[in-house]
């Protein structure tokens, strides 16, 4: 989980005049939610206003496509309105970079024809995981997924064929901890869809009654002008990294690969270099290092920038990954310790049953495993059972 310190150290060690630095420090003051969702949205703000023949060489060439999802507490984190401050700076930006949320694939394919780069926005995106698991929904993830990697679309409409050639989506969404656990599975994560997003967990730690007391927060006009004008400069072509680039990614990368991650987001570990890059792509873009019409490369201190932000992504995996349940069987037992854990630590058999409402063969299941793995401890009497957590009496 991501703190308020780490992303403060993160914004020293931008340059004083970078747009995103700016960004995160404007949005912190309007809103008591976690300074790194500020961060994602910042990074989203840039992807979706760089030109869209940029690029990085890579194993292929990665484009400008970014998926960022904040993920906290439902209520609690303020995410939709980290979201919001987003958007409302973009819209100044430009009016016509908000896509629509697709109905279809075949809508979203007609939607990128039109207007190749765009960038999506859901506020909730548990709602999208609970109508993704089937028909439309599951072929709109998949085709999402292809974007993700900047693949061509096309579909046939009335006997002619739609194209997108070069399809530029920013998505940004915000999750709540409970619906990314109870609408994603096993193989969302190993599937390839969830790893291509770029997740931020963080709690909401600042508390203010009323935020900045109705002062106005400055800054928003620099924000809208200083993007419009990265916006309209265009950009040069990528000649990969430089040699101190490289010896820096090198060893970064090999560290990378034999560090062990929790089984469920082991998925997610092969794109991890692939967000790094993009991050730095991004990075360079906003610090004016990528003049249209030159060709440049990514520099040592961008690229260790970008890697203390995938740091971040990591962490903030880590720590989901000790938050979900990727089978109904394992979703079963968490919600029995929860039950236990809310009733003081011990609990009669019966109140569980009534908490969980659920098939007692289930809960029974459930408890069977606890016990047997010590995680619950159960104390019987001739006509009663309680259960307690671990070894406590």
């Amino acid at each position: 989980m991501i703190k308020e310190k780490a992303v403060r150290e993160l914004c020293q060690k931008l340059p004083d005049t970078s747009w995103l630095r700016k960004y995160i420090s404007y949005a912190s003051q309007k809103t008591t939610s976690p300074s790194a969702y500020h961060l994602v949205v910042g990074l989203g703000l840039l992807n979706v206003c760089m030109p869209p023949n940029a690029g990085i060489p890579f194993i292929t060439s990665l484009p400008p496509t970014f998926y960022g999802c904040v993920v906290g507490r439902s209520g609690v984190e303020q995410k939709s309105t980290a979201l919001s401050i987003g958007n409302r700076i973009l819209y100044k930006v430009s009016t016509g970079l908000q896509g629509d949320k697709p109905a279809s694939p075949e809508g979203l394919i007609q939607s990128l024809s039109e207007k190749p780069t765009q960038i999506l926005a859901y506020s909730e995106f548990g709602y999208f995981f609970s109508n993704t698991k089937t028909g439309y929904g599951e072929a709109i993830k998949t085709l999402l997924t292809d974007l993700w990697d900047g693949t061509p679309q096309e579909r046939a409409k009335a006997g002619e064929t739609v194209k997108c050639e070069k399809p530029r989506l920013t998505l940004l969404a915000a999750c709540a901890i409970k619906y990314l656990e109870s609408y994603t599975t096993e193989e969302d994560w190993h599937g390839g869809f969830l790893g291509r997003m770029f997740f931020i967990h963080a709690h909401r730690e600042r508390t203010d009654a009323w935020p900045n007391r109705g002062r106005r927060v400055k800054g928003e006009d620099w924000l809208v002008s200083t993007l419009s004008k990265r916006k309209q400069q265009g950009i040069g072509t990528c000649e990969g990294a430089s040699e101190d680039a490289l010896e820096l990614w090198e060893n970064w990368f090999l560290r990378l690969q034999d560090r062990k991650l929790p089984p469920i987001i082991t998925g997610s570990k092969t794109r991890i270099p692939a967000h790094c890059l993009r991050i730095a792509h991004l990075l360079s873009f906003d610090a004016g290092k990528t003049s249209f019409g030159e060709n440049w490369e990514i520099h040592p201190d961008t690229l260790s920038l970008a890697m203390d932000i995938t740091e971040l992504y990591i962490q903030s995996l880590c720590s989901l990954s000790r938050e979900l349940s990727p089978d109904d069987s394992s979703r079963m037992r968490k919600r029995v310790i929860e039950a236990v854990m809310e009733t003081g630590g011990k609990v009669h058999y019966s109140i569980i049953l009534k908490r969980l409402q659920r098939p007692q063969r289930t809960v029974d299941e459930a408890i069977k495993w606890l016990v047997a793995s010590r995680e619950l401890k159960e104390t019987k009497t001739v006509t009663d059972a309680w259960y307690s957590i671990g070894g406590e009496a």
